[in-house]
């Protein structure tokens, strides 16, 4: 009985350390396998110190494969400040993933925010991830997070900018003023024409946005900044430009057929106070309509004067400021000044409400309605 005992203890002593053994690679597995996921693991961007747009950034992966396993057949996107950006690696070649930060359509409005009051706060935090399918991935304590600076310079230097400005403007000015490429069309005799409605408002948004589009590309570095709402107001400005000058041209053709009439009649009278035979008071009466005759030639081809820029396009052919002409001019000032604001404040072309744009353009109607029944 004591052999009998002595063996079993023997037994548990000697196989307790073998069981030991056994159980541990099972259970470092286990731990193992807990702990191998894939996340973010470093984020920086190559050989510069802060992000902008326009540059590259590489995000590293630990445990790729899984992350790759994951995330199948979605596609894998760029995530800044928890928000998918819809920006796609130009490089996934390795667990270092390469991506270019830019605007696309669908992450214009995260831009905007990051972007706020880029003259007053040139840096900001932006924390970044990598992920598919909607879900980023989680980023290692420290890692993640880049100094963005919003302009595209490295010392940028405000006077300068205003300088260039300021020149430009006093370019526009001097187009405006010194040619006439803002009038109804060239001199006539010594007489200058009067400004065009149309045409001013079509070089506002010409000027407003070549300004916004350079200065958004010369700070950002991002060329592809015009908006749906941009395009649009483009066009109703041209194309009440060309409505203009379509109705003008028409009240011109009336003119010339007035004009060839009364010369036609003018003629006829000349040759009948040449006739023989003619008398005194028929001579007299001919002389009478021949003069009123010019005097309707030379009301026709009448040139009114201009008298300055804001009197010109705001008087119709009556001489009387219209309310039309107003309502344009009104709506034209306030949509552009909004438009400049936004462009300074977020670096982006705004996008307006269709019934802001639908606004604009039945005032463009209005106008060339008014216009139609005049002669010029």
């Amino acid at each position: 009985m004591r052999t009998l005992r002595s063996a079993v203890c023997a037994l548990l002593l000697f196989g307790l350390p073998f069981a030991g053994f056994a159980q541990a690679p099972a259970t470092g597995t286990a731990a193992n396998e807990k702990k191998k996921t894939a996340e973010v693991t470093k984020v920086y961007v190559p050989k510069k110190p802060v992000a902008r747009l326009g540059e590259v950034v590489v995000v590293s992966v630990a445990n790729d494969d899984l992350f790759r396993a994951s995330a199948g057949a979605n596609k894998v996107t760029l995530f800044v400040n928890g928000q998918d950006t819809s920006i796609e690696p130009i490089d996934s070649a390795t667990s270092n993933y390469v991506f270019r930060l830019e605007r696309n359509d669908k992450n214009t409005k995260l831009w905007e925010r990051i972007l706020e009051a880029p003259f007053t706060n040139r840096t900001t935090e932006i924390h970044v991830s990598i992920g598919s399918g909607g879900k980023p991935l989680p980023v290692a304590d420290n890692v993640g997070t880049l100094t963005f600076e919003k302009t595209n310079f490295e010392n940028p230097a405000p006077w300068i900018w205003i300088g260039i400005f300021i020149v430009v403007m006093i370019y526009f000015f001097h187009l405006v003023f010194s040619t006439d490429i803002l009038r109804n069309g060239p001199k006539v005799g010594e007489q200058v024409q009067a400004f065009s409605l149309g045409r001013s408002q079509m070089a506002w948004w010409l000027f407003i946005v070549v300004v916004s589009y350079v200065t958004i590309w010369m700070i950002t570095g991002n060329r592809d900044t015009v908006s749906n709402s941009t395009l649009i107001l483009i066009g109703i400005s041209g194309a009440t430009a060309l409505g203009a000058v379509a109705i003008d041209a028409t009240a011109s053709t009336r003119t010339k057929a007035a004009i060839d009439r009364l010369n036609t009649e003018l003629t006829t009278l000349q040759a009948q106070r040449a006739a023989t035979g003619a008398t005194p008071a028929l001579i007299a009466a001919i002389d009478d309509r021949i003069a009123a005759i010019q005097e309707e030639q030379t009301n026709i081809v009448k040139t009114p004067p201009s008298v300055g820029w804001l009197t010109d396009i705001l008087t119709d052919d009556s001489g009387a400021v219209a309310l039309h002409r107003l309502q344009v001019l009104l709506w034209t000032f306030v949509i552009g000044v909004v438009f400049l604001a936004s462009v300074a404040h977020v670096l982006s072309m705004p996008e307006f409400n269709p019934t802001l744009l639908a606004l604009m353009g039945i005032s463009g109607a209005t106008y060339l309605g008014f216009k139609m029944p005049t002669t010029g």
